[in-house]
């Protein structure tokens, strides 16, 4: 082939694809440009997305690990509590042991006496006040 037949097919073949690329507007294609125009609007839109996205799961996980936190502090709280109520109960329980030992020491105790009765004072009547007309 000789370079004049080269040139003419990458003319033909130029010309063909400038023809292809301006022919579709006019038979209700889309244009080139428009589609272009349109793909980047549409990756930069998914850029934003994508952004806010990340941001998000950003916030997300920092407030998911301050839950954590706090949950782990209220069960150390709980334990701690927990074994304060324990160490109450044993505390109770020797406070009445002690209490029972003491009342039956005072009751083998041959010197120990009762008090004695509480007589009941009379009492008058209530007075009424005489109805108001």
């Amino acid at each position: 082939m000789s370079r004049s037949h080269i040139r003419t097919i990458a003319a033909l073949a130029a010309i063909i694809a400038v023809a292809l690329t301006s022919a579709a507007p006019a038979w209700g294609g889309p244009d080139i440009l428009r589609v272009a125009r349109r793909a980047l609007q549409v990756a930069t839109r998914a850029d934003q997305g994508q952004r806010a996205a990340n941001k998000a799961v950003t916030k997300n996980a920092t407030a998911t690990a301050a839950v954590d936190a706090a949950a782990k502090a209220a069960d150390a709280k709980a334990a701690a509590a927990g074994a304060a109520a324990a160490s109450a109960g044993s505390t109770a329980a020797a406070a009445s042991s002690s209490a029972a030992t003491a009342n039956a020491a005072a009751a083998a105790s041959p010197t120990a006496r009762s008090p004695p009765p509480i007589s009941p004072t009379p009492r008058s009547p209530p007075r009424r006040s005489p109805p108001t007309r």
